[in-house]
């Protein structure tokens, strides 16, 4: 499911560059797959960079789960790169210049389920997880300085349903699963922000009224 959804957005995020109408330097958008059942649950984080050929080796401060990949797309498309992790600090080095002023840094993650407090735990049944906080251990990048604000999406089993003290933007259903986007910043920010995942329940039908017998 989030892997279909990437290929997707590395196309927008393409086209938007192209057509210079993009986010500007700063935009971070987080995406989380959540399914409580899973034996593991996944996320990706996106932001917008400014560039120019000269630019060279990238540093960004990382916080809490393990990365799967790191992508880097600008004008003219992909970027080859050589990436690691010293410590908390993630090296990301282009293979080529940079095409236009404007580049998405694109970083992949997967994360275990945390017993209790920090990070994104379940109950005993795996019906139902929780986010207590938006904090490093679900988003790599929010202990950034100068952060901008954020689009979060979660992507849960269209069997669940979920919610958040951040306010929602859309809600729509992809195949078998569900997204909710919310925009954080402002009043609430990222690590305020918290996010429940449970069955959905459906309405009960409504009551025909009875008619009355003269």
């Amino acid at each position: 499911m989030l892997t279909q959804r990437l290929a997707l957005v590395t196309g927008f995020l393409l086209l938007l560059a192209t057509a210079a109408v993009a986010a500007p330097p700063g935009t971070r958008t987080l995406e989380l797959e959540i399914d409580p059942g899973a034996p593991r649950w996944s996320g990706q984080y996106v932001e917008w960079l400014a560039v120019s050929p000269s630019t060279g080796l990238l540093a960004k401060r990382l916080h809490g789960p393990l990365v799967d990949a790191v992508e880097l797309t600008d004008a003219a498309g992909g970027l080859p790169i050589n990436w690691g992790q010293e410590g908390d600090t993630l090296l990301i080095e282009p293979r080529r210049a940079f095409s236009g002023t404007l580049a998405a840094l694109r970083i992949s993650y997967a994360g275990e389920w945390a017993d209790s407090g920090a990070g994104v735990s379940r109950d005993g049944a795996a019906k139902r997880a929780y986010v207590p906080r938006l904090d490093g251990s679900v988003a790599p990048m929010s202990a950034d300085p100068g952060a901008q604000r954020w689009s979060v999406s979660v992507h849960v089993p269209g069997t669940h349903s979920a919610r958040s003290n951040l306010p929602v933007t859309a809600m729509e259903r992809t195949g078998t699963w569900r997204t909710w986007t919310y925009r954080a910043g402002g009043a609430v920010s990222l690590d305020s922000a918290r996010v429940t995942i449970a069955p959905a329940t459906k309405a009960a039908p409504a009551k025909r009224a009875k008619k009355r017998r003269r």
